[in-house]
């Protein structure tokens, strides 16, 4: 593998790894707030994002270098964290929810572990 097919297939997986993990996440905040189409719609974009992501990381696996394993590892897992830090950050804004105040399921748990609403947690 040339050193220009390996950036090519490195860029490639980081981009389609970050573009899924933001679907996904969003994904999530979407499922939390009981939006079904647009969890539906991000689902199925991510699963053709992600399958994407997971061709050009076999096309980089399937070499028989080791500095190509290493380096598709670590670009694809600084990837995935920046996916998901990215995509919490714009899921609260497209669900509308503030991160700190938590959603439906945690305002449950705080009314079943506080039985009197006068006092707050």
């Amino acid at each position: 593998m040339s050193t220009a097919h390996l950036i090519l297939w490195l860029a490639l997986a980081g981009v389609c790894m970050v573009v899924s993990d933001v679907l996904a996440t969003v994904m999530v905040e979407a499922q939390a707030t009981y939006r079904r189409h647009l969890s539906a719609a991000l689902d199925t974009i991510g699963w053709v994002v992600a399958i994407t992501t997971t061709e050009y990381s076999l096309r980089l696996l399937d070499s028989h270098s080791t500095a190509a394993h290493v380096y598709c590892y670590v670009c694809v897992s600084a990837a995935n964290y920046y996916g998901t830090w990215l995509g919490v950050g714009w899921g609260a804004k497209l669900t509308s929810r503030r991160p700190e105040r938590g959603g439906p399921l945690t305002e449950l748990i705080v009314r079943h572990l506080n039985p009197n609403p006068k006092e707050t947690p």
